[in-house]
C-alpha cells in the first residue's frame, strides 16, 4: 500500500468514523431524553445498569477481532485467498463459542445478581425479562459480525460504519416514535433486537458480493501453530479488554451496588455516555492511525516511524484538550437543557470526569500503535495490576465519597498504568526511546491541557451564567474560540507544531 493510500483511507475512514459518531450520537441523546422523560428515572436507571453490565460480560470478547484482523492484514496485502477464508472461517467458530458462554453468563446474572443491583419498584421478574431481551440484541450483534474483519484488514472501516450508523438512524426514529406513542420499555428492545440484526444483514450481504470466495469452502484450515500463534496474541489483548471495560464499567455497577435508588444510576449515565461519545469520535482517529501504522512500521526504520508518531502525538493531543476543555465547559449547561436541571451533577465530579477524559484521550496515541503492531504483552501483567487498583479505590473512596470517590479511584489508576507505564514501555521497545523523554513530553502536555482549561473555564463562567440554548451555543463558540488561541500561543514554539502548520496549509491550498 502506497503513503498516499494509506493516508487517504485513514482520513477516509476518520471522517466517516466522526460523521457516523456524531449521527449515532444525536440519536443516541434523543432517545434517552425520551425514554427519561416518558417512562421515568427508575426505567432509566435500569437501561443504564443494563448497559454497563454487558459491557462487563463482553470481556469474554477476549479482543478476538482484534486479533483476527492483525492476522488478516499480511493474507490481504498478498491477496492470498485461501488463507484469508480459513481465518475469517476460525473467527466465525470462535465467535459463536463465545456467543454461547455470553448468553449462558447472562443468565447467572439474571438470576443471582440482579435482586442486589436493582433497587426499584419495578417487578424482579419483568427487570429479568428486560434483562433478557439485552442479552439477545448483543448476542445478535456479535454472532453474525465476524465477516467485518475484512474490510478492517483492508482499511475499509467506513463500510461498517455505513451500514452500522444506517441502522442506528433508522432504528433509532422508529424507538423514539414508539415510546412516545406507547410509552413501552418492550417495544423498544424487540426493536433494538431487529437494530442490530438489520446492521449485520446489510453488512454481510456487501461483504458477501465484494468478497463472495469467503463463502467458498476452506480447502487449507488455519494450521495448529497458526492457531497457537493467534492464541498467546488474545492473551494479552484479553488483559487489557479486562483493565478497559473495567475503567468503563466498574463505576457504574459499584454505583448501583451503593446507592439508594437506581435513579443516580441513570444521572451518571448521562455523563458516561457523553464521555463514551467523545471517547469514540476521538477514537475513529486512532483506529484509522492504527491500520496506517501497522503498515508504515513494517515498511520504515525506527526513527522514522517515531517522527510520525510525534507529529501525529503532537496532533492528537491538541484534539483532546480541546475536547476535555469544552466537555468541562458545557456539559452542565447540555444535560440541563436537555434533561432538566435535576439530572445536573456537582462541579467536582465534574473536574474529576474532564481529567479522566484527557488522560483517557492522550492515552490513544501509544494505545493505536500498540493495537496496529499487537505488542499488548508489554504491560499485559501491569493491566491487570490496574484492575485490582481501580476497582480497590473505588469501593474504598466510594465507601467515604460516594461517587466522586469511586470516579477518582478510576482516574488514579487510568494515570499509573494506561498513561505512565504504558507509555514507557513503548518508547523503551517500540521506538528504543528513554523513559525520561515520555514523562516529559506528558507533563509539557498536561501542563499545556491545565493552562488552557482554567483560563477557558473561569472566562466562560463569568460570561455565561445562564443555560439557555442560545447563550450555550455561544458559549461553545467561545470555548473552542479560546481553547485554540491558548493553545496556539502556548505551542508554536514546538518543533511538531510546525510539521502540522505545513501539512494543513499544503492541503488547504490544494
Amino acid at each position: 500500500m502506497t503513503v498516499n493510500s494509506r493516508k487517504k483511507n485513514l482520513l477516509l475512514n476518520s471522517a466517516w468514523g466522526m460523521i457516523a459518531v456524531v449521527m449515532s450520537t444525536a440519536i443516541a441523546f434523543a432517545l434517552r431524553a425520551v425514554l427519561a422523560h416518558t417512562l421515568g428515572e427508575d426505567f432509566y436507571g435500569i437501561n443504564t445498569l443494563f448497559s454497563s453490565i454487558i459491557n462487563t460480560l463482553l470481556i469474554m470478547e477476549l479482543g478476538i477481532s482484534m486479533a483476527m484482523v492483525i492476522y488478516l492484514y499480511e493474507p490481504v496485502a498478498k491477496n492470498d485467498k485461501e488463507r484469508i477464508k480459513a481465518i475469517i472461517r476460525l473467527y466465525r467458530d470462535v465467535y459463536r463459542v463465545f456467543c454461547l458462554i455470553f448468553v449462558l453468563s447472562g443468565c447467572i446474572v439474571a438470576f443471582l445478581f440482579l435482586p442486589s443491583m436493582v433497587a426499584t419498584t419495578i417487578p424482579i421478574n419483568h427487570v429479568r425479562g428486560y434483562f433478557a431481551l439485552f442479552i439477545i440484541s448483543i448476542t445478535a450483534k456479535y454472532l453474525w459480525s465476524y465477516k467485518r474483519a475484512i474490510l478492517f484488514a483492508n482499511q475499509r472501516n467506513r463500510i461498517s460504519t455505513l451500514f452500522t450508523t444506517s441502522a442506528d438512524l433508522l432504528f433509532g426514529c422508529i424507538e423514539i416514535f414508539i415510546l412516545l406513542i406507547f410509552h413501552n420499555y418492550l417495544l423498544y428492545l424487540i426493536l433494538f433486537i431487529l437494530q442490530n440484526v438489520t446492521s449485520n444483514a446489510l453488512c454481510n450481504i456487501y461483504i458477501n458480493k465484494e468478497y463472495p470466495f469467503i463463502l467458498e469452502k476452506v480447502n487449507n484450515p488455519v494450521t495448529k501453530t497458526d492457531k497457537i500463534n493467534i492464541f498467546n496474541t488474545i492473551k494479552p489483548m484479553f488483559v487489557q479488554r479486562i483493565a478497559g471495560v473495567v475503567q468503563d464499567s466498574s463505576n457504574t455497577i459499584i454505583l448501583s451496588f451503593m446507592s439508594t435508588s437506581i435513579s443516580i444510576v441513570g444521572f451518571y449515565g448521562n455523563y458516561q455516555l457523553i464521555i463514551h461519545t467523545l471517547e469514540t469520535l476521538y477514537g475513529q482517529i486512532g483506529a484509522s492511525f492504527s491500520t496506517g501504522f501497522g503498515n508504515l512500521y513494517v515498511q520504515n526504520t525506527k526513527e522514522y516511524c517515531f517522527d510520525v508518531f510525534c507529529q501525529s502525538n503532537f496532533s492528537l493531543h491538541w484534539i483532546s484538550t480541546i475536547i476535555s476543555v469544552s466537555f468541562m465547559v458545557l456539559v452542565q449547561g447540555f444535560i440541563a437543557i436537555v434533561f432538566g436541571d435535576n439530572y445536573v451533577l456537582s462541579d467536582a465530579i465534574i473536574i474529576i470526569l474532564t481529567l479522566y477524559l484527557y488522560f483517557f484521550l492522550n492515552n490513544v496515541a501509544v494505545l493505536s500503535v500498540q493495537n496496529a503492531l499487537g505488542s499488548h504483552r508489554l504491560d499485559a501483567k501491569q493491566m491487570i495490576y490496574q484492575t485490582v487498583l481501580n476497582v480497590c479505590l473505588s469501593l474504598l473512596f466510594g465507601y467515604f465519597f460516594g461517587l466522586p470517590g469511586i470516579l477518582a479511584g478510576s482516574l488514579i489508576s487510568v494515570v499509573v498504568f494506561s498513561t505512565f507505564y504504558k507509555g514507557i514501555v513503548h518508547y523503551k521497545y517500540i521506538f528504543s526511546k528513554p523513559s525520561s523523554l515520555f514523562v516529559l513530553t506528558t507533563l509539557r502536555n498536561f501542563i499545556r491541557f491545565v493552562i488552557t482549561a482554567v483560563i477557558t473555564f473561569i472566562s466562560a463562567r463569568l460570561l455565561f451564567k445562564s443555560s439557555s440554548i442560545l447563550l450555550w451555543l455561544l458559549c461553545a463558540v467561545f470555548t473552542l474560540v479560546t481553547s485554540n488561541i491558548i493553545l496556539l500561543l502556548l505551542s508554536f514554539r514546538i518543533k511538531e507544531f510546525a510539521f502540522v502548520k505545513n501539512y494543513v496549509t499544503k492541503h488547504m491550498k490544494r
